[in-house]
């Protein structure tokens, strides 16, 4: 995503959470989120949204169907999908889903922390990784794991815009680099 988008994405994020009830902002943030993976997941929904041969009026009133069957009774998230359909932002959905449980994981001080691993590593020394991380940063650490064979060992620890790499692939690369200069 570039870097205006993310902008982009950030401010609708941003004017939902200030228009949303704290009590209310986890079903915002599962409703928004699974109309954001519909929105990805579904070639139909996108294209018949994005087809300027129906009328705009029966693509909004697609949308606002979906809002009301994600999160009955409300009407900021239909209100949402209406504004940024109507100002051509609806292909950001899922970067304002995003950029949306982002700011709710800042206001509850949640510190997300996405760990790579070359392997999948077993429940007991993820379980010590985590209660290492968790010691270091606090309870309120969310922490998400996933495989990528192509860092060869190691982990990548992304949290926000820090990254501690200690993979193969990123010793390799400062060797490399090293070497060069």
């Amino acid at each position: 995503m570039a870097k205006a988008e993310g902008r982009i994405a950030r401010r609708y994020a941003k004017a939902l959470l200030d228009s949303c009830q704290v009590s209310a902002l986890d079903a915002m943030q599962q409703a928004l989120s699974s109309v954001a993976a519909l929105w990805s997941e579904s070639v139909e929904l996108r294209t018949t949204i994005l087809n300027p041969a129906f009328s705009e009026q029966s693509r909004l009133s697609i949308l606002r169907d979906l809002a009301e069957k994600t999160n009955p009774g409300d009407t900021y998230l239909s209100n949402l999908l209406s504004i940024i359909f109507e100002n051509r932002r609806i292909s950001l959905l899922p970067a304002i889903a995003e950029s949306f449980a982002g700011l709710v994981d800042e206001m509850r001080k949640i510190l997300s922390i996405d760990i790579t691993s070359a392997f999948p590593i077993e429940q007991a020394e993820r379980g010590e990784i985590e209660a290492k991380l968790k010691g270091q940063y606090g309870s309120l650490a969310r922490i998400e794991w996933t495989v990528d064979r192509k860092i060869i060992g190691g982990l990548l620890i992304r949290s926000g815009d820090k990254l501690l790499d200690s993979s193969v692939q990123g010793a390799l690369m400062r060797a490399g680099t090293a070497l060069a200069n």
